[in-house]
């Protein structure tokens, strides 16, 4: 019995928070000198069962972006597979050693679009 409930919590979790959510694009078009990542655009979405948990889509990957998702990424690494945003994240021309700032609205536009 507690077999088959873990089995049931796990499978929950899992069509819970991979859903294929239409999110919101955000395109390097639209920030010039100021957009992050090495990528074109990318698609936040929400996921997890409180919806408070923001990825985004890029290049065919998935990603990680806030620290709710970066937990719970690193938490269900069996099961699925998220790329660090470290990866495609930009250094700042004007201060060596550092990034390129993400903007706020990748997360808060985010998280309006989110269905609780």
């Amino acid at each position: 019995m507690k077999q088959l409930l873990s089995a049931c919590l796990i499978l929950t979790l899992i069509f819970t928070s991979c859903s294929e959510e239409t999110g919101v694009v955000f395109k390097k078009a639209d920030y010039g000198d100021k957009w992050p990542f090495s990528v074109d655009e990318i698609e936040t979405y929400c996921a997890g069962l409180a919806k408070n948990e923001i990825y985004f889509r890029a290049g065919g990957k998935v990603y990680a972006l806030n620290g709710k998702a970066q937990t719970a990424a690193e938490n269900r690494k069996s099961t699925e597979t998220f790329d660090t945003f470290k990866d495609i994240w930009l250094d700042d021309p004007k201060s060596p050693g550092s990034k390129i700032a993400m903007p706020s609205e990748f997360i808060s536009k985010a998280f309006e679009h989110c269905e609780p």
